[in-house]
């Protein structure tokens, strides 16, 4: 198994992912179903700037669910907490209306946010939670993506540091979605994460542990985000 310890987040980043910072504030969100015979549902919310067709190439939607996947939206990590907040909501509020019935969740990175929320607040069979933080405000500040978001935080909205980000966003961050949560957990772990630094990963499972969980862990060791999410994608059986 190649390592990477976390490289190629750095060479992504440095390369391609400063490329999108202009659709940095973007509130829309796509959802798009993907009908399949089988009698199980996946709510499936991908990675930050990450499309249909690169998850599709990655391995990232299920294929053997029906799927109602969220592609972004990239405004969830918003200089703004207000507005991180308010997609949330929007995106809590269309799946309310599609009356599902039970489901599954399976959140990518950023989709762990909202993927939480929702499988705390509906009734849910399984919750698949691959490179997750505990607090958005805290990834935001820590991530080698959003450095810029931070900086917009403080420029823009007088936002000094991540607990004042994220005490706007009390009551929605993973780390307060927990009691009511399926017993069915699997957290995917890389160790060496440059996005979403595995401390807050880390600290996702102890709050999970802490309130009697018994989440499935597996850890992705001398990989980076990026290549776990590959390194996932290439084995999902979903």
């Amino acid at each position: 198994m190649f390592k990477d310890f976390g490289l190629v987040d750095r060479i992504y980043n440095k390369l391609g992912s400063s490329k999108k910072d202009h659709l940095i504030g973007d509130t829309n969100f796509t959802r798009t179903i993907f009908n399949d015979d089988s009698s199980e549902t996946f709510v499936c919310f991908l990675p930050w700037r990450v499309g249909i067709s690169e998850a599709q190439k990655l391995g990232l939607i299920p294929k053997t669910a029906r799927t109602i996947l969220y592609e972004g939206p990239i405004g969830f990590a918003n200089s703004n907490p207000e507005i991180a907040r308010k997609l949330q909501s929007d995106i809590v509020e269309d799946i309310r209306e599609q009356n599902l019935g039970r489901f599954s969740v399976l959140s990518y990175s950023i989709g762990t946010y909202p993927g939480f929320y929702i499988a705390n607040n509906f009734p849910t069979d399984k919750l698949i939670a691959v490179v997750p933080g505990a607090k958005l405000g805290a990834c935001i500040w820590d991530g080698i993506a959003t450095q810029k978001v931070k900086s917009l935080a403080s420029k823009d909205h007088g936002i000094m540091c991540h607990s004042e980000y994220d005490s706007v966003l009390y009551g929605t961050n993973p780390i307060e979605n927990i009691s009511n949560l399926p017993s069915n957990i699997e957290i995917h772990l890389a160790t060496n994460d440059n996005y979403i630094k595995t401390h807050h990963g880390e600290a996702l499972i102890e709050g999970l542990i802490a309130q009697g969980k018994n989440p499935k862990i597996i850890k992705y060791n001398g990989k980076g985000h990026i290549l776990t999410l590959a390194e996932f994608g290439k084995n999902n059986v979903l």
